[in-house]
């Protein structure tokens, strides 16, 4: 799978998106060469986390201090279609807050111009008691920054 990943800074703001662009072949698209919605998913969890590694959040790094994210909920706003030999590029930032949900924005463009946006909301857990930490338990953590 083709990729190249940038990070694209705000002017004056200090905060930063994360993009990643992805060739969409067969094993992303269902029988009729339409992109599953699991490939959008697994895109979009692997920026999530590539984002958060830039800010010194690794995944390995929480397993070995018994966190890690569950994602909750995902909504998707679904503009235009994505076929098999697309390029897509995939936006994301940490948006904000709710308690102790986290939640990320995406949008998703091709070649075609704007194709999807799509929110989840995270919770941070605590792997050996399985009790739900606040956002706080993390040492480091990305700015906040509203796409929409």
């Amino acid at each position: 799978m083709a990729n190249l990943n940038i990070m694209i800074g705000l002017p004056g703001s200090g905060k930063t998106t994360y993009a990643k662009k992805y060739l969409i072949n067969e094993n992303h698209c269902n029988k009729d060469g339409k992109i599953k919605l699991s490939a959008l998913q697994l895109f979009m969890q692997e920026c999530a986390g590539e984002d958060f590694d830039s800010y010194g959040i690794t995944g390995r790094e929480m397993r070995e201090n018994g966190m890690a994210f569950v994602l909750t909920r995902v909504a998707f706003d679904i503009y235009s279609e994505i076929n098999l030999g697309d390029t897509v590029e995939v936006l994301t930032a940490h948006d904000h807050i709710e308690g102790v949900s986290l939640v990320r924005e995406y949008v998703i463009t091709s070649q075609k111009g704007y194709c999807c946006r799509a929110t989840t909301i995270w919770i941070l857990l605590n792997l050996n008691t399985r009790r739900i930490l606040r956002p706080a338990a993390l040492e480091h953590y990305p700015p906040t920054l509203n796409l929409f």
